[in-house]
């Protein structure tokens, strides 16, 4: 979906949060974006459309979008806390702009999460290790079918839903 789409896919109140939420963040707004593409792209080409369901492809999806916000955004004059909270706030956004069911947005939120404990342990500039190291916990992704299943996770490990074939790994 180009920009463009996407915005005219929003209904007025969901075009108001994300104005009122980019306008305090200018400078961050760009950087979201292309990062955003490229945690598509990534998605893309090592798991083809299963980033798309509740895989764990879908898992890698969500925690290397978190980290590649946080790394487009960082520059020398913003710490780390700050880009942090811009990710999870932009993020969080887009959980409630496109609303899934609940066990798919406690999942969503979660590996969201990962995505930004991950950029807080290896820092900046470290995409290519950091694809590496989610491809490996998307291997060993924990399936989930209730959220009692989610709060017994750690927060350092991707999460999936397993309720349909369709999710299955």
């Amino acid at each position: 979906m180009n920009l463009w789409d996407f915005i005219r896919s929003l209904k007025w109140r969901q075009l108001y949060s994300l104005f009122l939420l980019c306008l305090g963040n200018l400078s961050k707004v760009w950087p979201t974006w292309k990062a955003t593409r490229k945690s598509i792209s990534l998605s893309s080409r090592y798991y083809g459309p299963a980033h798309r369901h509740n895989t764990a492809a879908n898992a890698f999806r969500h925690a290397i979008w978190n980290y590649l916000v946080a790394d487009a955004c960082i520059t020398d004059k913003t710490d780390i806390e700050e880009i942090l909270l811009w990710t999870k706030k932009i993020t969080h956004l887009h959980e409630e702009l496109f609303p899934n069911p609940p066990l798919a947005r406690a999942m969503d939120l979660h590996n969201n999460a990962v995505g930004r404990k991950i950029f807080r342990d290896y820092g900046p500039g470290k995409s290519e290790e950091v694809v590496a190291v989610l491809r490996t916990k998307s291997e060993v992704s924990a399936k989930i079918g209730s959220q009692e299943d989610l709060d017994g996770i750690q927060a350092e490990n991707l999460v999936h839903i397993i309720n349909t074939e369709k999710n299955e790994r």
